[in-house]
Formats: structure tokens, sequence, C-alpha cells
């Protein structure tokens, strides 16, 4: 499923999704966002509301955000390639933690 899905349809179990929130001004310039669910926020004390939380003192309500999409897992990594410097070290036979001479 990597298709967007009506917002009705997505996770409310702590599940981290992108979503579009075309409706919020929070991100005019690209409305998609990862996001959690977090039901009955404290501070509204109505207990049938919630909202998509992003990060620290920023959110969607649920009027902002019309679509969802599952995040797609990351891509296998082999190896980490070497920086340029342990490239250097290396062709020199050398250690990064040796000494200077």
């Amino acid at each position: 499923m990597s298709e967007w899905q009506p917002i009705e349809t997505a996770p409310t179990d702590g599940t981290r999704i992108l979503v579009y929130a075309p409706y919020s001004k929070l991100n005019a310039h690209d409305p998609r966002d990862i996001v959690i669910w977090v039901p009955n926020p404290p501070e509204t004390r109505l207990s049938d509301l919630g909202y998509w939380h992003i990060s620290p003192g920023y959110c969607y309500w649920e009027s902002e955000v019309t679509h969802w999409a599952p995040i797609l897992k990351p891509p296998a990594v082999s190896k980490r390639p070497l920086t340029f410097l342990q490239t250097l070290a290396k062709k020199r036979h050398l250690s990064l933690f040796d000494p200077p001479q």
C-alpha cells in the first residue's frame, strides 16, 4: 500500500505516517509531513478530539489533514563508505589516531 488513503483510514496507534495537510498554513510550501496521532489533547479537555503531532509545539488538527500514506522502509545499506580523510589515511598506511611524527 503506497497510494494516498483517506485520513479516516489512518492508524491511530502511534504509528508514524506521512500525511497531506492542504488546509494548514503551517507548511504552505509543502503540505506533506510525518506525524503520529495523539488522542484527547489535554489543553482542549474534549474527549472526542485529537491531533496529528509533528514535533514539540507543532501539530495538525483533524480538519487540516485529508490523506495519509505509509512511510517507506529505508533501503538496506551494506557498509558506510569511507570519508575522504579515512581514504587518504588508508592509502598512506596511517591511522587517524596516530600521533603526528
